[in-house]
C-alpha cells in the first residue's frame, strides 16, 4: 500500500456437525482490504461489509449484502451479512458525507442444505417433487461490467436531526424460478432496486429514530398459483419506527417494523408483515460485563421470538459470549419452523 495506507484482514473458521447431511467446515474471508485516506475521502478496496440504518436486527435500508441464513432471522446481524469485494469511497464534507460503492463481486444467500436436518423447502425443491424439469441461467460474472451492483449514501445533519439518503441497485440475493412463455421452468438471477431513507432525533434521554424504504422489483411466491411455485414481482414498502432510552449503565429500545408487498401485476396485496421487538441492555464491572435481552412479537401472527446474552471481556484481547434463543410460532412467520431453540458459548480472540 502507498503512504498512509493499511491493510486490513478477518478470518473466521467454523465446523458444524449434524445440521446438514455431514461435518462442514468452512473458511471464510471476513474482511481482506486496502484502505486508504485521501483528502476528506477514505477509499476501501477489497472484500468488506457495509451496514446501512440503524435498525436493530431487522432489514430495512440495510440490502446491500446477501444474509447467511442458516443463522436465525434475528440473529446478530455482523454474522449474517456475507462480504462482498467492492470498492467503496466514503467521503466527509464538514455535516455532510457522501458513500459510493461499485460491487463486482454477486453471492446469494447461503441457506441450510436441502438434504439436511434443517432444510427449509425451496421452489425448486417444490418443482422437482413434482418431476417438473428446471432450467438453470447462468449468474453474474464481476468479469461483466453490466453484472456489476451500485449503492450510494449521503448522510447530513440539519441541527440535531441527522438523516441520510440511500439507493441501491442491485440483484435479488435468491435466484428466482420463472415459468417461461413456452411452459417450462427456469432458475435465474433477477435485478432488484432500492431507494430509502433513515433520520435519528436527540432529545434528552431518548432517541427517535425510523428508518423508511422502498424496493423495486421484489420476488416472492404467492399461494393463488394452484400450488405451483410461480414468482410474483412487487413493490415492497418498508417503515421502521423506534425509540431508544440511553441513560449509562442502562440501554432499552422499542422498535415497530412494517411491510407490504404489492403485486406490480395488479396493485393488490400480496404480503403483510408487522412485528414490535424490545432490547434492553445494561453494563456492569467498568463495562467488562454486558447483559442483553432481546424479544420480537409478530403483530399480524402468532410469531416470537426471545434471546438473552451475557458477554463478558476477559481481557482486552479474549471475548466470552453466551447466548441462549429461542422461537416459536408459525413456519414462515420470523421463523423457519414451528419453534426452535439454540444455545451458544463463543470465545473469541483478537490482536
Amino acid at each position: 500500500p502507498g503512504p498512509g495506507s493499511t491493510v486490513r484482514a478477518r478470518f473466521s473458521a467454523t465446523s458444524t456437525d449434524l445440521v446438514d447431511v455431514r461435518q462442514t467446515n468452512r473458511l471464510t474471508v471476513e474482511e481482506l482490504l486496502i484502505v486508504a485516506p485521501a483528502r476528506d475521502c477514505l477509499f476501501k478496496a477489497g472484500v468488506q461489509t457495509v451496514a446501512w440504518g440503524q435498525a436493530d436486527r431487522i432489514q430495512v435500508v440495510d440490502v446491500v449484502h446477501p444474509l447467511d441464513l442458516t443463522e436465525w432471522y434475528f440473529a446478530n446481524w455482523e454474522r449474517k451479512r456475507l462480504p462482498l469485494g467492492m470498492l467503496n469511497l466514503d467521503c466527509s464534507f464538514a455535516d455532510n458525507g457522501l458513500q459510493l460503492l461499485v460491487i463486482p463481486q454477486t453471492r446469494f444467500n447461503r441457506r441450510p442444505s436441502s438434504l439436511g436436518r434443517f432444510a427449509v423447502p425451496q421452489a425448486e425443491n417444490a418443482l422437482a417433487a413434482v418431476g417438473v424439469p428446471l432450467s438453470h441461467g447462468s449468474d453474474p460474472s464481476a468479469m461483466r461490467v453490466k453484472d456489476w451492483s451500485y449503492g450510494a449514501q449521503w448522510s447530513g445533519r440539519l441541527g440535531s436531526f441527522d438523516y441520510a439518503l440511500y439507493g441501491h441497485r442491485g440483484w435479488e440475493t435468491d435466484r428466482v424460478v420463472r415459468q417461461d412463455g413456452d411452459g417450462t421452468f427456469s432458475l435465474a438471477p433477477d435485478r432488484t432496486s432500492m431507494v430509502g431513507a433513515s433520520f435519528s432525533v436527540p432529545a434528552g434521554s431518548l432517541v427517535f429514530r425510523g428508518e423508511a424504504a422502498l424496493r423495486r422489483d421484489v420476488t416472492y411466491y404467492p399461494d393463488d398459483t394452484g400450488g405451483m411455485p410461480v414468482a410474483t414481482q412487487a413493490d415492497e414498502r418498508a417503515v421502521l419506527l423506534a425509540v431508544d432510552y440511553i441513560a449509562a449503565p442502562w440501554f432499552v429500545s422499542t422498535q415497530y417494523f412494517g411491510a407490504r408487498a404489492v403485486r406490480m401485476v395488479d396493485g393488490t396485496l400480496g404480503r403483510d408483515q408487522r412485528v414490535w421487538t424490545i432490547a434492553v441492555r445494561r453494563s456492569a464491572l467498568q463495562n467488562r460485563l454486558t447483559l442483553g435481552f432481546y424479544a420480537a412479537k409478530e403483530r399480524n401472527g402468532p410469531s416470537h421470538f426471545l434471546s438473552i446474552e451475557a458477554e463478558y471481556e476477559i481481557d482486552p484481547h479474549w471475548l466470552l459470549r453466551l447466548t441462549s434463543e429461542r422461537y416459536g410460532g408459525e413456519e414462515g412467520g420470523i421463523g423457519r419452523f414451528k419453534g426452535e431453540s439454540r444455545y451458544m458459548a463463543q470465545l473469541r480472540y483478537a490482536f
